[in-house]
């Protein structure tokens, strides 16, 4: 009991569903994806109490998933009052059983049955009817909707009911379908799953090796687990004689899914992709009159429309910034990344340039209020204080004032989620595109995403994430600013020595997708005070009795087309937040 109330409250919950003997895995916090590495998916569910309590223990905002079908049960999902209303007539609401309110807006519902006596893989039984049993899973209460509402159970455990006759038969049809090969399953995998030929009977002695040797077959070709499972069982049901029962084929399938995963699984924690050869490749001929094509319509654009820096020096050192182009601006902590963008942003607006800018470290409201006092140059610590007696007279009706202003300005918007996934990075990236017609996104900051995985894949799950935003930046032909940290040196002057690349986390993606690199420091005094690096040390000066003061340094570290800007650097000065135009361009030495 001590452990349990040392646990969260999900993670108590997933403790008391195995002791109950579910099948949970952990998954994302609000949300319903996996959060395991390595592809582990629902297939890693277990009842294993020790194993539970330490997924929540780690992971104690976790939801918590349910493999229904190793855990005895078949779910069936219904989407909103559509689902509703045709449940009736396959008898669903004809006796009790446990249910659970989802957090879907229209009114979405799981209802438990017990499972049956036959293989059931994910299916549909009817409009807005989908089945989880051996091939899905389920969220359970008290996990948290990606909308904020929490699942919530109605009726209790004892009130399972067998699954009502109409329905049933509804599931072994559609089951009699996927055994068929008429299963949603697609591509290349599934048709090549679909050959592997099983002419006679498989008698009892042989089933496991059976099995066994064709799931590993299909995972290796790079058929995902739940499909897998689906089509063992179809094999299992159709040839077995007898078949083995359906919780032994789920744990066969298991148990090869994770010994494929780890075959796969590089020193570093990379897990290589199985994808298989097209089918079809273009002709030389096509490909090249397409591309030449793409050229051309790139020489039409007009760069005079194009988005610039604010600084006349910096833009004479980067140039303009074309859409697709993906551009970092790395940082320690407190030496300006914030800083950079809000100037930058502001120059974006008074250009009358469509800016989406998504703040992952502050609240968006706050960014409003910095944004409001900066441009009326007060200090915004007191702005947000609201200390105003150290504000000039009428700070709070002149703040009040310019947020009317960025209320009637629509070129700068703020997205108000702060835990982002990539995929609702790039979702926000096409709504301000469609709705506004943004040209620009700015994300505050990279680290911030929401990655769902364990320490030891995020490296690789950096790298896949900045690949895709480099993708989705060329798919919308917008302009993506993105922010990034540095790794920590042990260097009592580290945040005045320009990084290099190999500075910026889980650097080698990064810095092999971004067309430009910029990295941000301060600059040390001209006369540094007798003795500094002893009193540093012994703590009698701070570092920033070491800096000039107001001035941010700006190196280039990359430039994918011109090699000439590469480790050249332009200063800035910092006033009250704000950035100006500072002195020429200089050289850095590494």
């Amino acid at each position: 009991m001590n452990a349990e109330r040392a646990l969260s409250k999900l993670g108590a919950a997933a403790l008391r569903y195995a002791e109950h003997g579910w099948h949970v895995f952990p998954l994302r916090p609000r949300d319903k994806k996996p959060l395991l590495g390595g592809g582990a998916g629902f297939l890693a569910a277990t009842a294993d109490l020790a194993q539970v309590r330490a997924w929540w223990t780690e992971h104690p905002n976790a939801n918590v998933g349910l493999w229904p079908g190793q855990s005895g049960l078949a779910v069936v999902d219904l989407d909103g009052p559509v689902g509703a209303q045709n449940a009736i007539a396959l008898g669903l609401f004809s006796q009790p059983t446990l249910a659970c309110v989802t957090g879907r807006e229209d009114g979405g519902r799981h209802l438990y049955f017990r499972r049956p006596d036959f293989a059931l893989s994910n299916c549909d039984i009817g409009d807005k009817i989908d089945v989880r049993c051996d091939g899905g899973y389920v969220v359970l209460p008290p996990s948290v909707h990606p909308s904020g509402a929490v699942y919530r159970w109605e009726g209790a455990f004892e009130d399972l009911s067998d699954i009502p006759p109409i329905a049933l038969a509804a599931m072994r049809a559609a089951q009699g379908r996927i055994d068929r090969g008429e299963s949603q399953v697609t591509g290349a995998p599934r048709r090549e799953a679909r050959d592997v030929a099983f002419q006679e009977a498989i008698d009892e002695g042989g089933r496991n090796n059976a099995l066994t040797r064709y799931a590993g077959r299909l995972l290796a070709k790079g058929l995902a687990e739940d499909e897998t499972l689906q089509l063992v069982a179809a094999v299992n049901t159709a040839h077995c004689k007898p078949p083995l029962p359906q919780s032994e084929v789920n744990a066969l399938v298991a148990n090869i899914a994770t010994r494929e995963i780890r075959k796969r699984t590089t020193a570093t924690g990379t897990t290589l992709a199985l994808v298989d050869e097209p089918e079809a490749l273009p002709a030389f001929s096509d490909m090249a009159a397409e591309q030449i094509a793409r050229a051309r319509s790139l020489l039409d654009r007009d760069v005079r429309l194009a988005p610039r820096w604010a600084w006349s020096d910096l833009d004479r050192l980067v140039g303009a910034m074309m859409p697709g182009d993906l551009l970092v601006v790395g940082s320690l902590m407190g030496n300006g990344k914030s800083t950079i963008l809000m100037s930058q942003m502001d120059a974006f607006a008074k250009a009358a340039i469509p800016t989406l800018y998504v703040p992952l470290e502050v609240d968006p409201a706050i960014c409003r209020l910095r944004w409001a006092a900066w441009k009326l140059e007060l200090d915004v610590k007191h702005a947000i204080r609201q200390e105003w007696e150290r504000l000039p007279e009428g700070a709070r009706e002149m703040i009040d004032c310019t947020l009317a202003e960025q209320e009637q300005n629509a070129y700068v918007n703020f997205v108000a989620d702060k835990r982002l996934t990539l995929g609702g990075v790039v979702a926000w990236c096409r709504r301000a595109k469609d709705d506004y017609g943004a040209r620009v996104v700015m994300l505050d900051h990279l680290h911030r995403l929401d990655y769902g995985l364990d320490a030891a894949s995020r490296r690789v799950n950096v790298t896949e994430v900045v690949r895709r935003l480099k993708d989705a930046a060329r798919e919308l032909g917008i302009v993506l600013i993105a922010a990034a940290q540095l790794n920590r040196s042990s260097d009592p002057i580290d945040a005045y020595t320009a990084p290099v690349l190999a500075r910026l986390k889980e650097s080698a993606g990064i810095a092999e997708e971004a067309d430009v690199v910029l990295m941000l420091s301060r600059r040390l005094k001209g006369e540094l005070p007798d003795k500094w690096q002893s009193r540093l040390h012994a703590g009698s000066i701070s570092e920033l009795d070491l800096a000039e003061p107001g001035t941010m340094v700006v190196t280039c570290r990359k430039h994918r087309l011109d090699d000439s800007a590469l480790n050249r650097a332009v200063l800035l000065s910092v006033e009250n937040g704000k950035l100006r135009q500072r002195a020429p361009s200089w050289r850095i030495h590494d």
